[in-house]
């Protein structure tokens, strides 16, 4: 079999959002900046060494998304990792917003729900099975 007839190829603009993706990823992966809860796109274009504007053509041209939502997607899913690993108890629940980057508990819960189409206590229970 030869792989290489299967692989796709990029144009110059495809392969510069792949490689900002991948940049990115690392970023999310090491750094964690989605946990700070005030974290602006400034903030977050000086991490990444990209301008305002870039970053929001990456977000938007690329990812079909805006910053804030990304960012709280991601902290959707750290908060889900959280009680994956054991984040099951009351005293661990009540404090997992601010864990997980959010402003406020009921943040957590709104977007938790727009994200997964469940309550964190109907994921909760889904994991328990």
């Amino acid at each position: 079999l030869n792989a290489d007839r299967f692989k796709r190829i990029l144009n110059p603009q495809e392969a510069y959002w792949w490689k900002m993706d991948q940049a990115m990823n690392d970023c999310y992966i090491f750094d964690k900046p989605f946990l700070k809860p005030h974290l602006t796109l400034d903030q977050f274009g000086e991490l990444v060494q990209k301008d305002r504007k870039e970053l929001r053509d990456f977000f938007e041209l690329y990812l079909f998304t805006s910053f804030t939502d990304e960012m709280n997607r991601l902290r959707v899913q750290f908060a889900k990792q959280l009680i994956r690993q054991g984040c099951l108890q009351k005293s661990c629940l009540s404090t997992l917003y601010v864990e997980s980057g959010f402003n406020c508990e009921a943040d957590l819960e709104h977007l938790f729900y727009d994200f997964e189409g469940m309550s964190i206590k109907e994921f909760i229970d889904k994991i328990k099975i």
